[in-house]
Formats: C-alpha cells, sequence, structure tokens
C-alpha cells in the first residue's frame, strides 16, 4: 500500500522533499484523508466520536485503508467496549492513558495498527494528541531504515521522541511523523538529511 501511495514521489531524494510530498497528499490536511480528523473533532459527542473513529468510515464514505481487512463486526465490538470506559476516557490527559485502554480492551482480530489509529482519533475529539513516536508495524521498519537499529531500540524499542529525529522532521507532530515514517518506509533508506551519517553520541 505504501508504495502505491507514493508513487508520486519516486525521485524525491532528501528528507525535506518527502516532507513537503507528505503535507501536500498524504497528511492529515492532504486529500486523501478529506477532512476525516475534522470530521472527528466536529462529533457531538464522545460515543459519536468513538463511532466515528472505531468504524473508520471517512466523510466520503471510503472505509480507512488501516482497516480495510478488519472485520466490520470486531469494530462494533470495539465500539461497544470504548462507549463502557466513557467515563474513563473522558479523564484522559494523555495519550498514553488512552492507548493503553484501546489496547486493553479490543477484541481479538484489532491489532496494535487500529489500536493506535482509534486511540489517535478518539483524541483527536478530546484533545489528547501522541507525545512519543509509536513503533509499531511499517513505523519500526521506516525508523530502522532511516536512523538504524541502534537508534530505535535506544528507548526500549516501543517508541521514540521527535527529537530523535533529524531536524527536517521537527515541524510535524508526533502523529505526523509516525505517518510519514509508516508511508515512506521502503524509501527512508536511501534518503539525505541533515546529519545522516554523523555520530549520536
Amino acid at each position: 500500500m505504501g508504495k502505491m501511495r507514493t508513487r508520486e514521489a519516486v525521485g524525491i531524494r532528501t528528507l525535506d522533499g518527502i516532507v513537503r510530498d507528505f503535507r501536500k497528499r498524504l497528511g492529515p490536511e492532504g486529500p486523501m484523508e478529506a477532512g476525516y480528523m475534522q470530521w472527528i473533532r466536529e462529533s457531538g459527542s464522545l460515543n459519536v466520536a468513538i463511532d466515528r473513529s472505531v468504524m473508520s468510515t471517512k466523510p466520503d464514505g471510503k472505509r480507512h485503508n488501516h482497516q480495510s481487512r478488519v472485520k466490520m463486526g470486531v469494530l462494533m465490538q470495539l465500539g461497544v467496549r470504548l462507549k463502557r470506559e466513557g467515563g474513563v476516557i473522558r479523564g484522559f490527559n494523555l495519550f498514553d492513558d488512552l492507548l493503553t485502554l484501546v489496547t486493553a480492551v479490543a477484541p481479538k482480530g484489532i491489532g496494535p495498527v487500529t489500536a493506535y489509529d482509534v486511540a489517535q482519533r478518539v483524541g483527536e475529539y478530546l484533545n489528547v494528541y501522541p507525545e512519543r513516536v509509536y513503533l509499531h508495524a511499517g513505523v519500526r521498519v521506516g525508523a530502522v531504515a532511516l536512523l538504524g537499529r541502534e537508534v530505535v531500540g535506544m528507548r526500549g524499542g516501543g517508541f521514540l521522541l521527535r527529537e530523535d529525529f533529524p531536524p527536517e522532521l521537527h515541524t510535524l507532530t508526533c502523529n505526523e511523523i509516525e505517518d510519514l515514517v509508516c508511508i515512506y518506509s521502503h524509501m527512508l533508506g536511501s534518503i539525505r538529511y541533515e546529519g545522516k551519517g554523523r555520530s549520536r553520541g
């Protein structure tokens, strides 16, 4: 999926160029997301926000590609469980707490990518945003390609902070970095950026 979405980026050789392409086409304000996050933010209640988050259907009626293979019944079950925890969720100020809860109540069939996506969407409604870059699935692959295994493993392997990434990415939110590193994972091993090849010690 990443290679299909980045066909127009073929030929980009710098991380600055990747960031520009991401902002224009594939980021949260780009045409592929089509106002999804704004739609979540404008939910009239937490229950509506949870429904919109777990069903993964954008305002245009298209299902988000990350959840294209997740069974609808499993997503619905997750939604029911999260709504039961509404009182707890309203009290969260940290994204990590929200992600931990979504992961804990997720039924079989919900993997780490969907758990993160749902937590991030519900967090958008609550104004609770990731303060770390979580290294699940393709994000880890991209981070290793960009930074190397030593850097990816230095905080225990589960996450990195914004400052662990090259300066070109520091203007992005942690969620945007997560998205970019996953989408362009197959390109990042050969990309040029400030400080590449220097010691990080």
